[in-house]
């Protein structure tokens, strides 16, 4: 790897952009002076924890990934690829202020990676008989299970979560898609919007997370973006609509300068709100990326602040 001053720098900004852009908003809510219309989320793989990355190893990074998650000051942060020791390091950084749900993908929990979905637990408020996690084949609530030439289980763990002073919901689903199968791909993109097309009122937000293992345009991407189930929602891509014209939309950075390369990690929303700002935050720790995917964020406000 080879470290650049200037890249550093420029690549920085969007970061400390996404920081004080979603801190104005939440500070204004916590001290009781306003009723926020907006709401933002992250989608980040940390990479897995037991990985031989040399100089990457998690040890090394573990603090920058800690510190990025806990300062990071989103509603809703998706991560990907968290063993359970990372998921324990996780929780204890972030308590005061996230809640978390998530199960891990194998027969036993505990067992392999995990999807984490943490959310503002003095915002929101998750819905009880409306959460979990399930799998990504044709027996999605049978732990373990795989499907479509899938090298892995994948999962998707989501949650119904209402704001403590209005009552709006939002809807939120966290996922990694396979990285092998372009069958699995697919299919966990009809059960996921399937389910959202099922479970989702119409007028009600939805945001997906997740790192996709799939590029703009490409069939899992087409899918989640048509909609299916009873009710087809649509999705967004939030980074995309946003940055129309942003050629650089690398998010799989392979521990190198990140620039240039696939884009596979989204925010994706529902048409219902307004997408004010996304970025791909190329946050890195003495010249090195924290995790070998770029955090991707996105701040949306409601369409409206009538209560449901």
């Amino acid at each position: 790897m080879h470290p650049y001053r200037i890249l550093i720098t420029v690549c920085c900004m969007p970061l400390l952009l996404c920081m004080a852009l979603i801190g104005s908003v939440l500070d204004d809510q916590e001290d009781g002076s306003v009723v926020t219309d907006e709401l933002s989320a992250v989608t980040f793989n940390i990479r897995y924890g037991t990985a031989r990355d040399g100089d990457n190893a998690w040890e090394n990074r573990r603090q920058a990934v800690l510190d990025f998650i806990s300062g990071c000051k989103a509603d809703f942060i998706g991560l990907q690829e968290c063993l359970a020791f990372q998921t324990a390091e996780i929780r204890s950084a972030v308590e005061d202020r996230y809640a978390m749900i998530l199960r891990t993908r194998k027969v036993k929990d505990g067992d392999g990676e995990a999807t984490p979905l943490l959310y503002l637990r003095d915002r929101w408020e998750l819905d009880p008989r409306q959460h979990g996690t399930f799998w990504l084949s044709e027996q999605p609530e049978t732990p373990g299970s795989i499907s479509w030439n899938s090298s892995l289980p994948r999962i998707a763990t989501w949650g119904r979560f209402l704001e403590r002073s209005t009552g709006r919901v939002v809807w939120v689903f966290n996922t990694h898609f396979d990285h092998r199968s372009a069958d699995a791909r697919e299919g966990g993109a009809r059960l996921i919007a399937t389910r959202i097309g099922d479970l989702v009122p119409e007028g009600e937000v939805v945001i997906v997370l997740g790192d996709l293992n799939a590029v703009p345009g490409s069939a899992p991407l087409r899918v989640l973006q048509a909609g299916a189930g009873r009710n087809p929602i649509g999705l967004v891509d939030a980074w995309r609509e946003r940055n129309p014209s942003e050629q650089l939309e690398c998010t799989m950075n392979q521990w190198g300068t990140g620039l240039e390369g696939r884009r596979i990690d989204y925010v994706l929303v529902a048409p219902g709100v307004e997408l004010l700002e996304s970025s791909i935050i190329r946050k890195r720790i003495e010249g090195r990326p924290i995790s070998d995917h770029w955090p991707v964020h996105a701040r949306m406000a409601f369409q409206t602040t009538e209560k449901p």
